[in-house]
């Protein structure tokens, strides 16, 4: 016989059994939805779950987090592992990606064998909820004193728990006096039961480099922020109401993401946010006064002695959280349209006082132009401030205000070039500016 053919076959390898303690950690890390990050920051694995994708642990966390939790659960530290060991089996993933609808954590990547961890964090029920107070109807009735626009903030909030991936056109604000409960309703309330949520002081974090705010959140609440300038609300009006937004996160590259916040603004100040009659992105609500028309002082006790204690109280109780998270879940929504904003009084009333004095100039020297002649070159705006006690406004802002207005403009060219730049209505075509120009006058 061969040589071959007395050779014996080598013993399969014999595996090592793996620590209890190693074991139990991987266990732990899968169910917090760990998983290793690798991405052109840096060419080590990172580690990342929906919580903390925006702020990666470095590879040598596992090491250090596996000593922590031996000592904190008193299990023994193993006396020679690696820290791949750690780590095995965790899922592998290249980004991230916001999507209400996926109930899958970890989604592929079409056409790759890459995967994306969903960053969208579900409510999780702790407890069976328990029957509703009635400190919770009185709280919002105390809040939101008109039936409609109550009605309309509990449609608002129970669609973005019923259909988070339905953006709307359209949001909230909120006018009040200072300490009638808003804070209590979006740190005890919306926050327990919408976890995408962020809060912002002003508008331009929206929109700064590397923010998450529109790319990872259901809720936005607008903190009091300043009045923005027209430059500011010009860019605004997309954020908005675009479904498509343009993120960049740090070390990648700019890409466009599909958006699904909703914004409430709520703010002490008498005009929050200046708008015009051609905005339709906001349901303005009446605002939020104390009860029995009591002082400041008297206003505040008088609100959390009978309102917001009582009910945060009982919202302390298991099973609270899960029964107004339910009562939102069950709200009915047969009437609610999230393209079609509700058209309330104090809307109107905040498009009257949100016109400057320059805005109103301009629209009664509008009004004084013949029906078929509502036509204009800028210069001729300008001089509508001339010998008055009303600065003109800088060129940039009066576009803006002639915008607002209800104004566009366009340089004619070509044959029609001696019409040069012209201002005319919205409504009104570039050929009807041009019968109007060219037609005789009498």
């Amino acid at each position: 016989m061969t040589e071959a053919a007395h050779a014996q076959p080598k013993p399969a390898t014999q595996r090592t059994k793996t620590h209890d303690s190693i074991v139990r950690y991987r266990t732990e890390l899968k169910s917090k939805g760990y998983c290793k990050l690798f991405n052109k920051n840096s060419d080590r694995a990172q580690f990342v779950n929906p919580r903390t994708y925006d702020n990666p642990r470095p590879a040598a966390w596992a090491g250090e987090d596996f000593l922590n939790y031996c000592h904190e659960n008193d299990l023994e530290v193993p006396g020679n592992y690696e820290l791949s060991d750690l780590v095995r089996g965790l899922d592998i993933i290249i980004g991230k990606v916001f999507d209400p609808k996926d109930k899958r954590k970890i989604v592929p990547l079409p056409g790759t064998r890459d995967f994306q961890l969903n960053v969208y964090r579900p409510f999780i029920a702790e407890k069976d909820p328990i029957a509703l107070d009635d400190t919770f109807h009185a709280f919002f009735k105390a809040l939101i004193k008109n039936e409609k626009e109550r009605k309309i903030l509990f449609q608002y909030i129970a669609h973005m728990v019923q259909r988070p991936w339905e953006r709307p056109s359209w949001h909230i604000m909120l006018p009040s006096d200072s300490g009638t409960g808003k804070g209590f309703l979006l740190n005890d309330i919306l926050n327990k039961i919408i976890p995408n949520n962020w809060i912002v002081g002003d508008f331009k974090s929206l929109k700064t480099k590397f923010s998450a705010k529109l790319e990872t959140g259901i809720l936005v609440w607008l903190d009091d922020p300043d009045d923005a300038n027209p430059k500011t609300q010009k860019g605004l009006k997309t954020i908005l109401s675009e479904e498509r937004q343009l993120a960049e996160e740090k070390y990648g590259t700019e890409r466009m993401v599909n958006c699904y916040a909703r914004m409430i603004l709520a703010s002490n100040e008498a005009i929050p946010l200046h708008i015009d009659d051609q905005e339709r992105r906001w349901c303005v609500f009446e605002k939020l006064t104390y009860c029995n028309n009591l002082s400041a002082i008297d206003g505040k006790q008088h609100r959390i002695d009978n309102y917001i204690r009582p009910l945060s109280n009982w919202l302390m109780v298991p099973g609270a959280i899960e029964a107004v998270h339910k009562f939102f879940n069950e709200y009915p929504l047969d009437d609610f349209d999230h393209k079609k904003v509700p058209i309330t009084a104090s809307y109107l009333a905040l498009v009257e006082q949100s016109k400057s004095t320059e805005q109103v100039m301009l629209e009664e020297w509008i009004e004084t132009l013949p029906a078929d002649k509502k036509y204009f070159r800028f210069e001729e705006a300008q001089k509508v401030f001339e010998h008055t006690q009303t600065p003109c406004p800088r060129p940039q802002t009066l576009k803006t205000l002639l915008e607002i207005c209800g104004f566009q403009s366009y340089r004619f060219k070509n044959k029609h070039a001696h019409m040069g730049s012209l201002w005319f209505p919205l409504g009104m075509t570039k050929e009807q500016v041009i019968h109007c120009y060219e037609a005789p006058s009498f």
